[in-house]
Formats: structure tokens, C-alpha cells, sequence
């Protein structure tokens, strides 16, 4: 699995002084045991900046789907800890997903939609 990270034009030079970031998610030690014994997701740590748009990429069965779900508390997690812009999204899930927007691989919503177009109608 693999993430890839964009950022829109500009916000490098707004986000050029590093120690002024902060993650708008944290994951840290993520981890899931499925009952099969099957492990995703092992120890996982990412942080996302405000500004960044995150792509998660990677073959069937390397655990992209788990990390999402985990991450918009759908997936409980056996171990670690995730944080949206400071909410625990097992505490307030609700809370936590007004404040992200995900789209999945199959969210070809709109055909006459361009890719940014589709971003900020998801992002919304």
C-alpha cells in the first residue's frame, strides 16, 4: 500500500514553516487482527495536513479499504490510535466525518465532473 499526497497550488508557500503544521488526521500504531487471523494494517503511523489531499494506493488485499474504514469508524481497530483534527472518531464518529471527505475507488459519481471538480464537490 501506498500513499500519495497532493497539495493545491499554493499551499506549499503558506505551509513552508514546519513547525506551524499541524495534522488535521493523526493514526498512530494502527493495527487490525481479523478473527481469521489475518493482519492489516500493522502499525500504521501517517499524519495529513490541512491543505492535503491524500490518494491511497495499492494492490487488492493490502489493507486500503480496512485503513479507510478504520479511519471514518466503520472498523474498530485492535490497537492504535486515530485523530481528526483532535476528535476520536470511535468517541464522535459523527463529529469526526463532517470534518473529512473520502471517496472511494468505485465514486465515479458524476461523468461530466472533472477530477478537482469532483474533489471539491466530496470535500464539500
Amino acid at each position: 500500500m501506498k500513499a500519495v499526497r497532493h497539495r493545491p497550488c499554493g499551499v506549499d508557500a503558506l505551509m513552508s514553516d514546519l513547525s506551524q503544521r499541524r495534522a488535521a488526521i493523526s493514526i498512530r500504531g494502527l493495527t487490525k487482527h481479523y478473527p481469521d487471523n489475518t493482519v492489516a494494517n500493522k502499525g500504521i503511523d501517517l499524519d495529513v495536513f490541512d491543505g492535503e489531499i491524500l490518494s491511497i494506493l495499492g494492490p487488492n488485499g493490502a489493507g486500503k479499504t480496512t485503513l479507510v474504514r478504520q479511519t471514518t469508524a466503520e472498523l474498530k481497530p485492535t490497537s492504535g490510535s486515530i485523530r481528526i483534527k483532535d476528535i476520536d472518531p470511535l468517541v464522535e464518529p459523527l463529529k469526526a466525518k463532517q470534518l473529512m471527505g473520502v471517496i472511494p475507488q468505485e465514486g465515479s459519481l458524476f461523468s461530466h465532473l472533472t477530477v478537482p471538480e469532483h474533489l471539491y464537490f466530496l470535500a464539500g
